[in-house]
This record gives structure tokens, sequence and C-alpha cells, in this order.
């Protein structure tokens, strides 16, 4: 076989469907189902599978462990996160232990076990995503193209597509489980300094090929920090996954011992992928409890707030300090494109800060017993000619009580007790 260009097929039935036909057998799966897929199946993706769709037995057994949201799934979809939870055991499976994270055969321990991390995720899956795997035609690069863009606060497993006019198109699939999630991964591809670009990737842009397109396979919310470890192991497992179903794997002598997990004989793309994400460290921490892992999460969100602020602020004083008329034009200019965007955004905000101030009596004049709405407010009463007649009257030996006002001396004192104020005071003290 030639691996230097795409995977091929021999025309044989792959050995490695007579091993998931026996991974469904052990599952409760009906015996046509797992004897049609050893008599004649075509394609590595367990197209029987698909044609049985979500009321096969294979499809209500394998999911009936721990899935009790199953009815509130269409087929549709159970039929596509069936297929690929089998296409990563498959993958998982096949893979020789030294050359995988340990991580993987101590947690990922079972179908079940993976459809369920799937299932409490909410994964979700690409449009058209299941009819391609289905054909026994392989994707175009416009399939990849067509891909979703990311969304803020997702996980994903992604596909890059580089182009060059004149040659073969390149495909890269790469995973984000950051804590910036997957958007922000897909854009360091675009900073200046391309240190955090795979190294497939940034020899392409070397060469003169330029990213068309970035988008997804699957993708789920934000985890939870309590559920952060397994569904990123359960990414890096389908980042592998999809890297082989559509062979983004980088040409080499040998062809990483997974060529039968790919359905199609001829590709219309390279792929780029260095290595399999199965080798790579997962960085999680899977030895904490549920409570470890929620304090440790809301201290390096703490954490990284703090040097969020840090470095605005540092950002800001330099601009400042060597940049002074840009940085004023510039901010000035953003700080009227986002009102006229949103009008009336600030004014709310606004006056829901006072409103809180004034409750919390966050600016208060201990002296005057006075509180204000804003820092300033405050910071304008404390020059003012009253506020500083007070100050000078908390030194003065004859108080009187009910008014807050201090004397020089007891003369001015009666007088003040004569007075309409004082007996207002006085009256409304004994209420």
């Amino acid at each position: 076989m030639d691996f230097t260009q795409t995977p091929h097929h021999d025309g044989s039935f792959p050995a490695a469907m007579e091993s998931t036909a026996q991974t469904l057998l052990q599952h409760g799966a009906e015996s046509a189902t797992a004897q049609t897929l050893l008599h004649g199946a075509s394609s590595a993706t367990a197209q029987t599978i698909l044609q049985h769709g979500a009321e096969s037995a294979t499809a209500q057994t394998v999911f009936e462990h721990g899935a009790s949201s199953a009815t509130a799934l269409d087929s549709a979809v159970w039929s596509i996160l069936q297929l690929v939870m089998l296409a990563t055991w498959k993958c998982l499976s096949d893979t020789p232990y030294y050359s995988k994270n340990t991580l993987f055969a101590r947690y990922l321990t079972s179908l079940e076990v993976m459809t369920e991390i799937a299932l409490d995720s909410s994964i979700d899956f690409a449009p058209g995503l299941f009819d391609v795997l289905q054909s026994t035609t392989a994707p175009s690069i416009q399939f990849f193209k067509g891909l979703p863009a990311p969304r803020l606060h997702q996980w994903g497993v992604y596909a890059v597509v580089l182009e060059k006019l004149g040659f073969r198109p390149k495909l890269y699939v790469g995973s984000g489980t950051s804590h910036g999630g997957v958007k922000t991964r897909l854009g360091q591809y675009h900073y200046e300094n391309q240190s955090m670009v795979p190294v497939g990737v940034r020899d392409a842009l070397t060469d003169g090929y330029s990213i068309t397109h970035q988008g997804l396979f699957c993708w789920v919310p934000m985890p939870t920090p309590t559920s952060i470890p397994l569904t990123r192991l359960l990414f890096i497992a389908l980042e592998a996954t999809f890297a082989y179903l559509f062979w983004a794997m980088k040409p080499h002598r040998e062809d990483y011992g997974m060529v039968h997990i790919c359905p199609w004989d001829r590709l219309e793309y390279d792929g780029i992928c260095s290595h399999c994400s199965l080798k790579e460290k997962v960085v999680s921490e899977f030895n904490l409890t549920p409570e470890e892992l929620e304090a440790h999460a809301a201290e390096r969100e703490e954490r990284r707030r703090e040097l969020h602020r840090l470095g605005n602020s540092n950002w800001h004083y330099q601009q400042m300090m060597n940049n002074y008329d840009e940085y004023i034009t510039n901010s000035s200019e953003r700080v009227a494109r986002s009102r006229a965007n949103n009008p009336g955004r600030d004014a709310a905000h606004q006056a829901r800060r006072i409103e809180e101030a004034l409750r919390d009596k966050t600016y208060h004049c201990e002296r005057c017993n006075i509180s204000f709405g804003t820092k300033q407010r405050l910071a304008n009463h404390e020059k003012t000619p009253k506020h500083k007649r007070k100050l000078r009257q908390a030194n003065n030996p004859f108080v009187c009580g009910p008014c807050d006002l201090g004397f020089a001396n007891q003369s001015n004192l009666t007088r003040h007790n004569k007075t309409e104020r004082h007996r207002k005071a006085v009256a409304a003290a004994r209420l």
C-alpha cells in the first residue's frame, strides 16, 4: 500500500469490522446487525448500524446504560452519536497501550461510559456529518469549508482548511478544551506570533497556503469544573477519531496502524496532523474530589481575573505615557461606536450602579451622614463649605446632639437651642 498520498483499502472486508461486530454483540445487539457487518459491509463507518438507525436493538442497548435523557433526542442525533461513539471506541481499542495516554484505559473503560459522558455534556454535531460518514464517496473540501464556525463558551473538535492556488488543499484536525474554549484556540492561528500554531499548519502557511475556513465537527457547552476532566479526555479521543476518519494525518511511511478507520480509498486533500492526539498529555485533575475541583476552579478564575486586570492596567498606563494621542482617539471612537450601537445601555448601567451605591452606602460621608451614588459626587461634597464647616464643628466643645452641630462657646449653643431648626430636630428625635 502507498500511504504517502491517501489511505488505501485492498478491497477485502477490513479485519477491523469483525472487531466492531464483536463489540456490538457484546453489548447485546441483534445478531442480524452484526452478521450484516460481517457479510458485505463496504464501509468502515459501520454502515449497517446507520441503516438500522436509532430503532435498532444496538441503539437501544448501547444507550440504555445511564442514558435517562434518551427520549429527548431525535433519531438523527442518536444515529450520529451512536456512530461517532463506536468509531471512537474502535480507535481506542485498536491503539496499542504504548501509543496512548494511560488515562484513556483508566477512565474511558467502555462504550457505555463514553456515551454517558457525551450525553451528560450535551454534545452536538455538525449538520451533514451523518450523511457524509454514510456515503461511499469521499467528502470534498467544500464539506469541511461548510462546517459551522465556533461560538463563545464552547469546547469542540475542529477542522482547519488551508488552500493554495494550483495545489491540493490541506486539512488539520484539532480540539479546543482550554478555559477560553475552542473559539479562543482557533483565534491563535491568526496571531502574528505562531508559537501556538501546530507545526503542520505553520509549515503550510510558510509554504504559501492560507487558512480558508475553521469549523467544528462536534461541540459542547463549556463544562462545569466537575465535568472538565472526563469531558476533556473524551474530546481528545474524539479529535483522534475525526483525524483518522477523515485521514487528516500527515503522510508517513507507515499508516499509524489506523488506516482501516477511514472509509474511503482516495481523498482530494492532504492531511497535516503530525501525530495522534491520544499520545498527548491530558491536563486535568483526575485525582480531586468534585468539591476540590470546584474550589480549584474558583481560585484559578480569581487569579485569571486579577492577571487580566493587571494586564489591562499596565497596558493603559503604557499607552497613556507613550502613545497618548492615538490611544485617546481610538478609545473615544470605540466608546462612541459602542454607545451608538447600544443606545441607552450606558445610562441604564449607570442608573443601576447609582442605585446599588446608595443602597449599600458605598460612597458615604460619615460626618454629614449623607450617601452619594458615585465616588466623584462624594469627592465634590467633601469640597463644599458645609462639609468643611462640619469637620471644624466636630472639634467644638459645645455640641447639640439632635442637630449634630458643634459650637465654640455656650452662648452660641444657647442661641441655637431657641431656633426653629433645633425644635424640629428635637421633635423628630422623639418620634
